[in-house]
């Protein structure tokens, strides 16, 4: 039973960390916003996506040679999506940005906490009361004509980890 739960675990935090990839990517295209800013800017804008179970907004995130700690690619993904999507009626998120590093002028990596809910999450507190899962999220970011995702992974986390 045990290891389902950890599959079970592992394919949402697949799918969320999915959800923030295509987030990050769309808002960093930007000349006159700093990258860092354009990429806060961007995981608010996937969060909304991801809330309002929009896949090919996310889909749209994420770069073609994209690849998961799992070896899924991109359109691996999108299926992995889109059944998130039709079991999970209701998809609230909370994220704590805790490092974004941008590298020369075409690559990033950043580093998330994630917590995921049926119901909103409308701050930190609201994490332990609705028993929320939290996940910390790493992505690689790439700049060809806008920014998207190219690497992904993720883990368990702490309610601790967020604070």
């Amino acid at each position: 039973m045990a290891e389902v739960s950890s599959a079970v675990s592992k394919s949402w935090a697949g799918v969320f960390s999915a959800l923030l990839l295509a987030a990050i990517l769309a808002a960093c295209s930007g000349n006159d916003v700093a990258p860092e800013d354009a990429i806060r800017a961007l995981i608010e804008r996937g969060v909304d996506a991801a809330e309002q179970r929009s896949l090919d907004g996310l889909r749209d995130l994420v770069h073609d040679s994209y690849r998961d700690q799992r070896g899924l690619g991109k359109q691996q993904l999108g299926g992995l999506l889109q059944g998130y999507f039709i079991r999970h009626r209701n998809i609230h998120l909370f994220t704590r940005v805790q490092r974004i590093e941008v590298f020369g002028n075409d690559q990033a990596e950043v580093e998330i906490f994630l917590a995921t809910a049926g119901s909103v999450i409308s701050d930190i507190d609201a994490i332990s009361r609705l028993a929320a899962r939290i996940y910390k999220v790493d992505l690689e970011l790439v700049l060809e004509d806008e920014w998207q995702v190219r690497k992904a992974s993720w883990a368990p986390a702490s309610l601790g980890d967020i604070e």
